[in-house]
């Protein structure tokens, strides 16, 4: 991964931070099964390599913060500013909506 500081995830579509994130996370996990392994391979009683470094630490806030938006569906029950009152059920039917 290039040198990110800070990921602003204004700067980034959903859709490139998603590349990105799943882009570093098969890099980090290559290099973890690598890791593993070699230290199976040549034990690990004897085994000196350090383990490979997370690179998606940067990336973090910026994916939390395009979940937390994604999820903030004004239509879903319970993510939305407003309180829910009651409900309209319709019935194939009846001439009327249900009410609660």
């Amino acid at each position: 991964m290039s040198s990110h500081k800070k990921i602003d995830s204004s700067k980034l579509n959903p859709s490139e931070l998603s590349n990105l994130w799943r882009e570093e996370t098969e890099k980090y996990v290559s290099a973890i099964n690598l890791y593993i392994q070699r230290g199976d391979e040549l034990g690990w009683e004897d085994f000196k390599e350090s383990q490979p470094k997370d690179t998606r630490e940067p990336l973090v806030e910026a994916v939390l913060n395009a979940v937390r938006k994604a999820n903030k569906d004004p239509m879903a029950i319970g993510t939305s500013t407003h309180q829910e009152t009651r409900r309209w059920v319709f019935w194939k039917h009846e001439k009327r909506p249900l009410i609660w």
